[in-house]
Order: C-alpha cells, then sequence, then structure tokens
C-alpha cells in the first residue's frame, strides 16, 4: 500500500485546560482506490476528547468513514481535544 498518514497538532505547547486541534492527512500515492477507509487514532491519556469523527471511550479511539479514497487523494480530517495536566501524587506514611 502507498498511503501516507500525517498527524499535526494547531499549536506546539499547551497547558492544562487548554484545547487542541489535530488534523490528520491521508494521501493515497497510487492510481488504487480503497474503499470502506476509516481513519482510527487513539489519543493519548492526558488528553481528554471533545468532537470531531466518533469517540470509543473504553479504547480511547477516534474514528472517521473515509468511505472510498480514490487514486492520488489527500483527505483530511479533524479532531478537538482538550489537554489535561497531570496530578501530582504524594504518599505519606
Amino acid at each position: 500500500m502507498a498511503l501516507q498518514l500525517t498527524k499535526t497538532a494547531g499549536t506546539q505547547s499547551i497547558t492544562g485546560g487548554q484545547a487542541v486541534v489535530f488534523t490528520l492527512a491521508l494521501t493515497n500515492q497510487q492510481a488504487v482506490a480503497y474503499s470502506n477507509a476509516v481513519l482510527q487514532d487513539v489519543l493519548s491519556a492526558s488528553l481528554v476528547y471533545v468532537s470531531g469523527g466518533s469517540y470509543d471511550a473504553p479504547s480511547r479511539m477516534v474514528m472517521w468513514p473515509l468511505g472510498t479514497v480514490g487514486g492520488y487523494a489527500v483527505v483530511a480530517t479533524s479532531s478537538n481535544a482538550v489537554y489535561v495536566e497531570a496530578l501530582a501524587v504524594s504518599i505519606r506514611r
């Protein structure tokens, strides 16, 4: 397969509670079309899903049904998430 996937974030750095938009671009680099294509992306544990595509919470997977991706086509989609700062844990004895 000659498919190329790129993922970019709308910002280079974020702080707790700040939203970030991820853009995924799928490029079909050959003449062959792919049917029933689904783009999937797993959110890291530090992100909370907001919108874009459909979301499966147990697997943390965001999915976009693309249908048919034509030959030499570029398909782009995006999702929104909010960054959650890691919680500090203190252990008392």
